[in-house]
């Protein structure tokens, strides 16, 4: 009996470990992008954003490991959608 319990507090620790790691790197990300913004005075529109992103990943050929990996680092990201959007 005390080993279903050990059982499931070791599955929800799990779930609240990752859910942890998952909104600490999204806050992270997000401050990221924050800063580049207030250092170029741009806005960004994240939905832009996610749309440059989601366009990178349909253009290259799909894997297993690290999928959601972008092929560029961020920074070359951002800097290719500041380059698109002030040109409009």
């Amino acid at each position: 009996m005390a080993f279903t319990y050990l059982a499931f507090s070791f599955g929800i620790g799990f779930f609240y470990g990752i859910l942890l790691i998952d909104v600490t790197y999204s806050g992270h990300l997000l401050n990221y992008i924050r800063r580049f913004a207030d250092e170029n005075q741009i806005v960004i529109r994240l939905e832009a954003l996610r749309k440059e992103i989601y366009e990178g990943f349909q253009k290259r050929r799909p894997r297993f490991l690290l999928s959601l990996k972008p092929e560029k680092p961020l920074s070359e990201i951002l800097e290719q959608y500041m380059k698109k959007f002030k040109m409009k």
